[in-house]
């Protein structure tokens, strides 16, 4: 019951917010060379459209060059986001990384990408419950943050939903992830979820 009362809560509050922004201007002066990549697992529609409305709406805010990709069942699209990444990592100084996804082993479709173009890989963000265990493996790969989760039933969209507005207000990650986990652990014991619930949900930041 709660679960479901978060989920629809969230998708009020995500269709509400773009629409609001959609009448503004959201155009701002570039200064970098930044792109980014965010994958979609495979959920349900109503998920999926929220998600992409939302996430599409701020990253287009922070970077120059943005692909988006949905999944239909797990996995189909790893050569799409390969190809992608790549093109990226090609042709830009700096790339995020948005795995969108429940616990996941994305990690392994970088496998056999040279580390000179992961090297450039700067955020990888991986909102996967229990997915925070991964740090290592990205470490290693040459990026320079790994931001996810410890919780293995974390409500990590609730986080993204925070922690991507402040982002888009280009304030840095360590205090976009502040604030965020601030409001994720408030919003979640206000509805009822216990405090070791609401830190489950919180983000931790890895720097390499």
């Amino acid at each position: 019951m709660q679960r479901s009362f978060v989920i629809t809560s969230m998708v009020i509050a995500v269709t509400a917010t773009t629409m609001a922004i959609a009448s503004t201007d959201l155009s701002f002066k570039k200064k970098y060379s930044e792109a980014a990549i965010a994958v979609r697992d495979h959920v349900a529609a109503y998920q999926k459209t929220a998600t992409k409305l939302f996430t599409k709406l701020y990253l287009k805010r922070l970077y120059d060059d943005l692909i988006y990709i949905e999944e239909k069942k797990t996995g189909e699209q790893q050569q799409k986001f390969i190809t992608g990444l790549l093109r990226l990592l090609t042709n830009y100084d700096s790339v995020d990384v948005y795995l969108l996804a429940h616990g996941n082993n994305m990690i392994v479709w970088l496998n056999g990408i040279d580390k000179k173009l992961t090297r450039k890989i700067r955020l990888v963000y991986n909102c996967g419950c229990g997915n925070a265990q991964q740090y290592e493996a990205w470490a290693n790969l040459g990026v320079k943050y790994y931001l996810a989760h410890k919780g293995e039933k974390s409500l990590s969209p609730i986080f993204f939903y925070f922690f991507i507005r402040k982002r888009a207000k280009r304030r840095s990650f360590d205090k976009s992830i502040a604030a965020a986990n601030k409001h994720t652990s408030f919003l979640l014991t206000c509805i009822g979820f216990s405090a070791v619930k609401a830190q489950e949900s919180c983000a931790t930041l890895y720097s390499f």
